[in-house]
């Protein structure tokens, strides 16, 4: 993989994976769910009854957008479609051997 500013894409993809409870947590609910999931799905499962609405507004302008960004996942706003890319698919597997996403809310 390219390398820019002495970390490869690899490294930010990564970084991005595990930086954040919310995106461990959509990485799990992804991988668990075929690689794809709503977003609706996707806010239910990681929100509390509490924060639902929080939580999506913190999934659609910060959490989503920035595993976009890593290469992370395709997601289609307007279907409201969020899609594992197979180099996240590859990346989940390597990161969940290595114990860096942590352990799932409900283990």
């Amino acid at each position: 993989m390219a390398r820019t500013g002495g970390h490869s894409e690899a490294d930010r993809l990564l970084s991005e994976l595990v930086s954040s409870p919310q995106r461990r947590e959509v990485m799990w609910y992804l991988t668990d769910n075929g690689g794809s999931a709503g977003f609706d799905d996707i806010v239910d499962v990681i929100a509390s009854d509490a924060d639902r609405t929080m939580t999506a507004v913190r999934l659609h302008h910060v959490h989503l957008p920035k595993l976009r960004t890593a290469g992370a996942i395709e997601w289609d706003d307007e279907r409201g479609e969020v899609r594992l890319t197979p180099r996240a698919h590859a990346a989940v597997d390597d990161v969940a051997r290595s114990g860096l996403l942590g352990q799932r809310a409900g283990d």
